[in-house]
């Protein structure tokens, strides 16, 4: 018998799990919100509930995200809110005088949530270029979007890259653009780690989401699905360096707080609350 489980939502099959373990302390994270698909959610959400009523803490990134869960109502009590960390050692701004690439960079998953057909929809008013890093089952679409939109010589597609020529495309470029549509996104770790390479972010209002990406300090924050709000945001960021170096400036002394050890030992003390 363990004396903790940790379970990661959402995760079904985890769910059922867990449905039939037995352990001293279930420690619940909520990742995000289920989104899709819509028909099974229906089913699967009073052992959902059931789940989270008997966890002893449920971990989430941010208050604002935990405050505005629907499947959380009523169990503030057991709120434990972790921010997600990262290695800092591995993230920094360009050294100084390095050259620019790309001046706008999207990285993450290509699928449902992410917003890349509206950065794409976006792009038709955007004169710079703009690289778009990552793969997944939307790249087909996007390509064939891009085409469509007559965008495609301005927007590179690089597929999946490793982590260090992630960072690499960070510090070549003036800004972020993270344009997620939906609570499937509910903090951002791509954004976090282009704000430890000095970039603004440039990001949906949603929740968690504007909490690491404060508005009009750390970056700008659009409305979700507002192609056009989005092109005039990132091109207010290109154009205006001063404003683009301050909230730079903002956005690199504010992911200082989020680190990978701060967080591992958050999540230890709430393992340890039940001794």
């Amino acid at each position: 018998k363990a004396d903790v489980v940790h379970l990661h939502l959402p995760c079904p099959l985890g769910e059922w799990s867990v449905a039939l373990a037995r352990a001293r302390r279930l420690v619940v994270s909520l990742h995000n919100d289920y989104v899709r698909p819509r028909l099974a959610l229906r089913w699967h959400r009073p052992l959902h509930r059931a789940i989270l009523r008997r966890a002893a803490a449920i971990i989430v990134s941010s208050d604002d995200y935990a405050r505005t869960s629907v499947v959380l109502a009523g169990l503030d009590a057991k709120f434990a809110i972790i921010p997600y960390g990262i290695d800092l050692a591995h993230y920094g701004p360009r050294s100084a005088g390095a050259d620019v690439g790309t001046p706008i960079l999207f990285a993450g998953r290509l699928c449902y949530y992410k917003g890349v057909e509206v950065l794409l929809a976006a792009a038709r008013e955007i004169p710079e270029r703009m690289t778009v890093v990552g793969d997944g089952p939307w790249r087909k679409r996007l390509h064939a979007q891009a085409a469509r939109a007559g965008v495609q010589a301005r927007v590179q597609f690089t597929g999946a890259v490793s982590e260090a020529a992630l960072i690499a495309h960070m510090q070549a470029s003036r800004l972020f653009a993270f344009p997620s549509t939906q609570r499937s996104e509910a903090f951002g770790i791509g954004a976090l780690k282009a704000m430890a390479c000095g970039l603004p972010v440039v990001s949906s209002d949603l929740p968690g989401v504007r909490w690491l990406n404060r508005h009009d300090e750390t970056g700008l924050t659009v409305p979700a699905r507002d192609a056009c709000a989005l092109a005039d945001a990132l091109n207010r960021l290109v154009g205006d360096e001063p404003l683009r170096a301050r909230l730079a400036a903002n956005a690199h002394e504010r992911a200082q707080k989020f680190t990978l050890a701060r967080m591992v030992h958050e999540t230890q003390r709430v393992y340890e609350q039940g001794d």
